[in-house]
């Protein structure tokens, strides 16, 4: 969110990733998911299931924390991301 962008621009690691991006993925995964369930709105459960399970940036949850390791130590993990983060090119 907004402390993730702001720590990227001010060059603060420590709030890019733990006062950044950690809380987003703390609040997705762990808390709007289950209040998300916790309605019991089938179309809702029905599409957070279906993102979660066919989305390859959301499998992660779902797979041993070994193989991730390996991936990520691999550079096999990298492959998943490079189209997301592709530098501008070709003016400003």
């Amino acid at each position: 969110g907004r402390r993730a962008r702001h720590g990227a621009a001010m060059m603060g690691p420590d709030y890019t990733w733990w006062h950044g991006i950690y809380e987003v993925g703390q609040h997705f995964y762990f808390k709007f998911l289950p209040e998300v369930r916790a309605t019991g709105d089938m179309e809702a459960i029905t599409y957070i299931d279906n993102l979660l399970a066919n989305d390859p940036l959301h499998q992660w949850l779902s797979r041993p924390t070994a193989e991730l390791k390996e991936e990520i130590r691999s550079g096999k993990m990298q492959e998943l991301y490079k189209d997301f983060f592709q530098p501008v090119s070709g003016g400003k």
